[in-house]
């Protein structure tokens, strides 16, 4: 029995169609079946004109690359709406995060920025501290401001009001970081977890997980607790409508 040449050339022989970058993969590989398609068709109807009636070509083959031609499409038409569903979430994530600016949050973390002369902390002490060393340093690491206090087990608010153990005043918009090393009566340690609050004054978009900005401080999204409104100064809010 004499074989049957295949209609399909040799892996090599394939054209490639070249293609420009395009938006999304699921494009250029649509783009990509339907030359891939034509270039079957081709060689299908040059076959049947040219093949020997008294030997005709099994249609069985064709039949089964017709077939997964039409499974390929589907999905790439898939992936496809997969893809536009994504770019939706992900603009309305965008928005979402967008609406955090002007909202006053609270987030795991060690530093924050001055903001009206003032820096917040949250510090929780698993057990009671009768003495709890407070140290804030700058950017560069330097020792800015250095206070000893008592922390009740639990939450616990220290705000500082941006002014340094040598009495100089600084900017708001510095970031400070703060580490406290406590010990209860025995002399034991105390745990003490630390967290940050501030008003968000930007978005960063420019990693692969937005980042909230408060003032040159920023923060993971995920590392936020809690979100709470502004709350604006009387001059702010009395004001009638316009």
């Amino acid at each position: 029995m004499v074989d049957t040449p295949s209609i399909f050339p040799a892996p090599s022989t394939v054209p490639v169609p070249s293609t420009a970058p395009e938006p999304s993969n699921s494009v250029v590989s649509n783009g990509q079946l339907v030359e891939n398609f034509d270039t079957f068709l081709e060689l299908l109807v040059a076959q049947i004109q040219n093949q020997d009636p008294t030997s005709p070509v099994d249609t069985e083959t064709f039949t089964q690359q017709l077939v997964q031609f039409s499974e390929l499409e589907q999905t790439i038409q898939s992936n496809s709406n997969l893809e536009s569903i994504l770019s939706s979430i992900e603009s309305q994530n965008a928005a979402s995060v967008v609406s955090y600016i002007g909202a006053t949050v609270t987030a795991e973390g060690a530093q924050t920025t001055l903001n009206n002369g003032q820096a917040a902390y949250n510090l929780n002490a698993s057990n009671f501290a009768s003495d709890a060393q407070i140290t804030l340093r700058d950017d560069f690491g330097n020792v800015v401001f250095q206070t000893n206090q008592a922390l009740q087990a639990g939450n616990n608010s220290f705000i500082w009001d941006g002014i340094g153990n040598n009495g100089q005043q600084f900017n708001d918009g510095q970031a400070f970081s703060i580490t406290v090393e406590a010990s209860d009566a025995n002399g034991n340690f105390v745990d003490v977890s630390t967290a940050i609050s501030g008003v968000v004054d930007g978005v960063d978009f420019s990693g692969a997980v937005p980042n909230l900005r408060i003032g040159s401080a920023t923060i993971p999204l995920n590392a936020v607790s809690s979100v709470n409104a502004t709350v604006l100064a009387s001059s702010d809010t009395d004001q009638p409508a316009q």
